[in-house]
């Protein structure tokens, strides 16, 4: 059985991001010159339109949150290095993990795959959605420690 690069995540699934709502912060601390930094987060209302692995609840919208975002002096942002902030608007394949608290987040580089449609239509179609599927599909199983998102069915 063929592995692939996810085979570790408990989710993987197509969403459109349907608005930016927050940026959050973890680790806020004053530094020597008194500016102030964190880690940011930012947080999606995202639309589950299809299920690739893992069973969140579709059509309804739900919070996601990912590492990255706009940095805690407004000024800039940070990013995992080959990542990307979300647009509203746009409909990507999501690999994704729940946190021990239920939230629902990414938290690794390129695990947001945009994808070139305008429609929920088109996503079938679509070759990186294709390839997923396959991913999916001949997935190697291994044991780890597991949590349940909130905004699983």
């Amino acid at each position: 059985m063929a592995s692939n690069p996810f085979d570790w995540l408990s989710i993987v699934f197509v969403a459109k991001v349907e608005d930016e709502l927050r940026t959050e912060y973890t680790n806020i601390h004053k530094n020597a010159g008194g500016t102030i930094t964190g880690k940011p987060y930012t947080v999606y209302s995202i639309t589950v339109v299809d299920n690739l692995k893992g069973h969140l609840k579709k059509n309804k919208p739900i919070e996601f949150f990912k590492h990255g975002g706009v940095n805690y002096d407004g000024k800039s942002i940070s990013l995992l290095e080959g990542d990307q902030l979300l647009e509203s608007g746009k409909y990507y394949i999501l690999t994704a993990a729940s946190e021990n608290d239920g939230r629902l987040g990414q938290g690794m580089p390129n695990s947001a795959i945009e994808l070139n449609v305008s429609s929920k239509q088109e996503i079938v179609s679509n070759k990186e959605y294709k390839d997923f599927k396959k991913y999916v599909k001949n997935e190697v199983k291994f044991d780890r420690e597991r949590f349940r998102a909130n905004a699983e069915e």
